[in-house]
């Protein structure tokens, strides 16, 4: 009977500790001292809901290294760390506002063909294509004809030019593109 009466005391003392530690872990995930609150929360192993608040502290972590990445300029490693909790929070916007602010970067770097290649995977995103375009624009521009060896990629330049005649200048558009043209036909 002694025993039993010990079990119940030790165990609802033991209960009572862990609900303390849930508490002070709750608290220190509002506060948002998720290192603490992962300790704390590992402590206690399954009670409650212990393991999502886990989850959910590591993404966080993740999530506002990411954005120190991004407001740092450092666009490859947030897009790193973006896609490593994909599916928290606004991580797919993110990515997508990290490739962009990078596209953007390397265009005015006069880093082209990276440029367009991002712009491109971002597609209707923002100012994406018209960016894409002025890129294919400047690399013609810059006489880079070396990137431009096939004719694949000189027809992609006239369509790139096309969408470009919709946002800018039509009369040089035009011109570039008759060049375009007249390079085709050298190259046939």
């Amino acid at each position: 009977m002694v025993g039993i009466l010990i079990f119940l005391i030790v165990a609802f003392y033991l209960r009572f500790k862990i609900a303390s530690i849930y508490e002070d872990a709750i608290k220190s995930y509002k506060n948002k001292d998720y290192i603490v609150a992962i300790e704390k929360f590992e402590s206690i192993g399954d009670y409650k809901d212990s393991y999502t608040y886990i989850e959910n502290a590591k993404n966080e972590i993740k999530y506002q290294k990411a954005l120190d990445y991004l407001e740092d300029d450092n666009y490859e490693e947030a897009i790193e760390m973006f896609e490593k909790i994909i599916n928290y929070h606004v991580s797919k916007a993110k990515i997508k506002q990290a490739k962009y602010e990078w596209a953007l970067f390397l265009y005015k770097n006069e880093q082209y063909l990276k440029a367009e290649q991002l712009f491109a995977e971002l597609d209707s995103y923002s100012n994406s294509l018209l960016y894409k375009a002025k890129c294919s624009l400047k690399m013609i521009e810059n006489d880079n004809m070396s990137m431009l060896v096939n004719c694949t990629v000189m027809e992609n330049m006239k369509r790139h030019l096309i969408i470009f005649c919709k946002y800018l200048n039509i009369k040089i558009a035009i011109n570039i593109l008759i060049n375009v043209n007249l390079i085709l036909e050298d190259l046939s």
